[in-house]
């Protein structure tokens, strides 16, 4: 099955997605211990980015940044344990699954269980610190702590080295003192976030069409108040005033730190990652 899906879909890499297999996607979703960990290794291992994106929308398949979806290499699908492969599939997971940091996380510490050399260990060490725990800290530490006594030794290691080496990096931000630079007067702020909140909205809007839901519901918009008030008309064409206390529901982002410091560096070094092939 994964070898026919494969080949349909480099074969029509300019007209077709893999969310165009609804069912195949939802399998792949729910076998993501199994089945769809090996197909990742094996798509992000080949490099082409058809199958990289492919695995991308599998992983944003009903992803919620909560929900912290956790992924793990399988080490018979990797050509071999030379710091080469590894540290090009870690690349590969942090390049195209960076909006989703709890999974790209997972499967670079999960490379750690396959690591010979002194060196490699080093190289994903590095980019657990830069760029996941530089850009995502709520995130990745989150991560750790979370997954800490259950890691290798080796793993472990990584993890203490990330977490001092981001102590200093803040410390040595905090030393530089206020540069005017990294602080926008407010007119900036407050055009950068009127400029967002269109994006949110259009966005919000754009996903609104495809939900089967509001398909069938009516919507209205509340501008103020603590409770919903509705009528519901019994088979006498009599009206009953049905009440509905409004309750708080929320949610938390974490943006990318070096978005707001580099965006164009950023920009460039995950299209590295994504755009990098083996000879």
């Amino acid at each position: 099955v994964s070898n026919f899906l494969e080949a349909i879909l480099i074969a029509n890499r300019d007209s077709l997605s893999i969310k165009s297999f609804d069912s195949v996607v939802s399998e792949l979703y729910k076998n993501k211990n199994e089945l769809f960990c090996r197909i990742m290794t094996r798509w992000f291992i080949k490099g082409d980015r058809t199958l990289c994106n492919a695995v991308r929308e599998v992983v944003q398949y009903r992803y919620r940044p909560e929900k912290k979806m956790q992924m793990e290499a399988i080490s018979e699908e990797l050509p071999s344990k030379k710091m080469v492969h590894i540290v090009f599939l870690a690349r590969k997971a942090i390049g195209f699954l960076f909006n989703a940091p709890a999974t790209a996380i997972s499967i670079v510490i999960s490379l750690f269980a396959f690591v010979e050399e002194e060196e490699t260990k080093k190289e994903l060490t590095k980019l657990i610190f830069d760029p996941l725990m530089i850009n995502y800290p709520g995130y990745i530490n989150e991560y750790i702590d979370n997954n800490y006594n259950g890691l290798i030794d080796e793993a472990q290691s990584a993890c203490d080295t990330a977490k001092a080496e981001f102590d200093q990096y803040i410390e040595n931000l905090k030393s530089t003192g206020k540069i005017p630079e990294l602080h926008p007067p407010q007119t900036h702020k407050d055009t950068y976030r009127r400029h967002f909140t269109k994006e949110m909205t259009d966005a919000m809007n754009e996903a609104e069409k495809e939900s089967v839901l509001l398909s069938l519901v009516s919507k209205s918009v509340l501008l103020y108040g603590r409770t919903s008030i509705s009528y519901v008309y019994d088979p006498n064409d009599k009206p009953h005033r049905n009440e509905m206390q409004l309750h708080k529901h929320g949610t938390e982002i974490e943006f990318p730190r070096v978005q707001n410091i580099d965006p164009f560096g950023l920009d460039y070094m995950l299209r590295v990652f994504r755009s990098e092939k083996f000879k």
